[in-house]
């Protein structure tokens, strides 16, 4: 497969293009209207907290007084360093009084939809962003989260902050705590709970792991629960000194009227019941009393999933298999494109029971709790992100070498070089495929977008192929390609090392290669966070790192063209949480069910039994789309049941189950396993007539219709 960009060079950096803002005092910014909106929300423990949350400010790190001066200043997109991400006006709200200045909204760059809302704390420049009004789950927060990685380069420190519902089976989790996604020995701290497989005894299994909270957070996270054992106090005494000088805070105190009250987890709510009064009090559980009643933070596993978690029940065994601490809606859709802490504050206990009067105050414990954090952040912490900036011209040189040395690796060009070259004038009859042809030509590169992708079975020669253009382009033998052209390349190997059939190494190896053949681009490294660079060659790159500056080199490539090629992508061998999206999108495309809870239903059977094979979902989707046409459809969920799940048993009950015409069958597969190249439609239906009938029988071409030798053809192979 090969692929050949160019981008336009970026101007950005232009002082006189860039947007300005000025700051405007709290008291201007309009009022957001309060919605109604369900939002779910290892060892749990009380978090410490630093007295020195500036690095030199003589207030208290408490709420924001509206009453402090506001310093006039102009502020660049740049000078945003914390990104702050809420799913419901209400979280955004309370976001928003925990600012100590509200900032002038900024112009947005072209394709971002986001709203923004701009402002402080401390020294800490920050920018919030809220998912659309009834937008919510994993996608649209991706969404959002993109936007503002695009239009806010400097973000340094990432926050999703809101409300979710607690999982209290394991943990003494009640309405009003705080939970903060950490890594544990099982878990980087998020859990997407709708991607996995059942197993034996019916116990799920994870399939995919998404990115851990940045190091750097987890530090300061570190600091916070250590340093002082006053946090929740303070976030209880913040909360009571904000209501006593923003009146616009009343919504957010604790509910007098509504008691916390935990039920069974076997016992679901009265339906058509708007509030708890009528559900039996024997179901409550007692659980001690606490010795205060300010808000407790927990540290653990946040599970996150498209789709509201209201069944207690169901709470109770994803806690058996997950042990989160809460249940959320958008965290799984942050974590590997935009790495955050996630924090949520805890409105009700997932399962069907009222609790909505406690949402709003739920949003500001959590709020709260991401002030402290950001006050206990030194400045010093983002600005060493930035301090290349600040080497000597020979200092900056020679660490661009050495990074771009330390990518390399042992094995980075063995597969390529053990793969035997064209012999003769072998494989020259690509150069006159139209789809090569296709993809060299520029007029037509709306129509494959720069890819094209060779397929074909196993020992088909396909790396062969691949290695004999790779070679050509090279050697600059393909016509329009201009001179400064660069060729990157990466063969996967399932035999080989670690790095030799990971994504891992791929992205070190491109990325190399990259660099090499267009030196100026090495001021990409220039952005590497320092934080995340040990010195020596043996560095362990991280994907994500390696995927942002791959991704800026290209878009420095101005009018310069790059061919890359990748072969045997088939043997990467790991496992990724998108592919599994990839599969679901497919299913959810692909399946022609019309009823959404019929296709929910499949989608997840099929994603389960499929154990990540691409293959199977297609085959499979495409047999329950039979039955569906014939009108079938209370026959579909059994015909899947039906199926086995491993593809090579798929394949033999395929070909297996219709004995009708086994003959045609086996003789259609003999002649597309021996022909010495693929025939034709004419070719294949005299072949296989020869085959299956006597001389007699024949005819000449002429005689038989286009249409009887297409429906033959089809019939003969229509297992497969």
């Amino acid at each position: 497969m090969g692929k050949r960009a160019q981008t336009e060079e970026s101007n950005d950096s232009e002082e006189e293009r860039r947007p300005r803002l000025t700051k405007r005092p709290r008291e201007e910014e309009e009022e957001e209207p309060s919605t109604d909106e369900d939002s779910n929300g290892d060892d749990s423990d009380n978090s410490d907290s630093s007295d020195d949350c500036s690095d030199s400010s003589d207030d208290s790190c408490t709420a924001p007084d509206s009453k402090r001066p506001r310093v006039q200043q102009t502020l660049h997109c740049e000078d945003y360093t914390v990104g702050w991400v809420c799913a419901l006006p209400k979280e955004m709200k309370a976001a928003r009084l925990m600012l100590d200045d509200l900032h002038e909204s900024l112009a947005k760059i072209p394709g971002d939809e986001n709203t923004y809302t701009f402002g402080n704390i401390r020294d800490h420049n920050i920018v919030i962003a809220c998912l659309p009004s009834g937008q919510y789950g994993i996608t649209s927060a991706a969404i959002v989260a993109e936007n503002m990685r695009r239009s806010f380069p400097s973000i340094k420190v990432r926050l999703m902050v809101g409300i979710g519902g607690g999982a209290p089976d394991k943990h003494d989790v009640r309405l009003g705590d705080v939970v903060v996604s950490h890594p544990t020995a099982t878990s980087t701290g998020v859990v997407p709970y709708n991607f996995g497989k059942t197993v034996q005894a019916g116990r799920f299994e994870q399939t995919g792991f998404l990115n851990k909270p940045p190091r750097e957070l987890l530090a300061v996270v570190a600091k916070l629960r250590s340093d002082d054992s006053s946090l929740p106090d303070r976030i209880s005494a913040s909360l009571g000194q904000l209501q006593e000088r923003d009146p616009s805070s009343a919504p957010f105190t604790k509910p007098p009227d509504d008691p916390d009250r935990l039920f069974d987890a076997t016992y679901d709510h009265i339906k058509g019941e708007d509030t708890c009064a009528k559900c039996e009090a024997s179901k409550l559980l007692e659980r001690p009393r606490r010795p205060t009643d300010h808000p407790k933070i927990h540290y653990g596993v946040i599970a996150s999933a498209d789709q509201v978690m209201k069944h207690g029940l169901t709470r109770r065994q994803l806690a058996d298999d997950h042990d989160p601490l809460c249940f959320e809606m958008e965290a799984a859709g942050l974590m590997d494109s935009f790495p955050c802490l996630v924090i949520r504050g805890i409105c009700d206990y997932s399962d069907s029971h009222k609790a909505k009067k406690w949402q709003e105050y739920a949003a500001a414990t959590a709020a709260a709790y991401a002030r402290e954090l950001i006050c206990v952040i030194p400045t010093h912490v983002i600005q060493n992100s930035l301090v290349h900036a600040n080497l000597s011209p020979a200092d900056k040189a020679m660490r661009r070498k050495d990074l771009w040395e330390s990518l390399t690796f042992d094995q980075i060009d063995s597969r390529q070089s053990n793969i035997k070259s064209a012999l003769g004038k072998t494989c020259r009859w690509l150069t006159s495929h139209q789809s090569y042809r296709d993809w060299l030509d520029p007029a037509k590169l709306p129509e494959h977008h720069g890819f094209l992708w060779i397929s074909g079975k196993p020992g088909a020669g396909k790396s062969t192929i691949m290695k004999f253009v790779m070679s050509r382009t090279k050697r600059g033998k393909i016509k329009k390609s201009p001179a400064n052209a660069a060729v990157i390349h990466f063969f996967f190997n399932a035999r080989g090392e670690e790095l030799e059939k990971t994504t891992l190494g791929m992205y070190r190896s491109l990325l190399h290669q990259l660099l090499e053949n267009l030196p100026d681009l090495q001021q990409v490294l220039d952005t590497a966070n320092f934080s995340l660079l040990k010195e020596g060659s043996s560095f362990p790159w991280e994907l994500r790192l390696l995927q942002k500056l791959f991704k800026k080199a290209i878009r420095k490539l101005g009018q310069r063209q790059i061919s890359c090629f990748i072969d045997a992508l088939d043997e990467c061998a790991e496992e990724e949480n998108g592919h599994e999206k990839d599969l679901e999108e497919y299913v959810r495309e692909k399946l022609e069910t019309k009823n959404k809870k019929q296709t929910n239903d499949l989608t997840t059977q099929i994603l389960r039994k499929s154990s990540g094979v691409f293959m199977w979902v297609v085959l499979v989707v495409d047999i329950l789309n039979k039955e569906i046409r014939r009108g079938r459809m209370f026959a579909v969920k059994g015909r899947l049941d039906a199926l086995p799940a491993g593809l090579s048993d798929l394949f033999e009950d395929i070909l297996t189950r219709d004995n009708d015409n086994m003959e045609d069958l086996l003789l259609s597969i003999q002649w597309i396993l021996f022909g010495k190249r693929p025939l034709n439609r004419e070719e294949y239906y005299f072949a296989l007539l020869s085959g299956l009938s006597t001389s007699e029988a024949l005819q000449s071409p002429d005689e038989v219709p286009a249409e009887s030798m297409e429906l033959f053809v089809y019939n003969s192979f229509t297992n497969l």
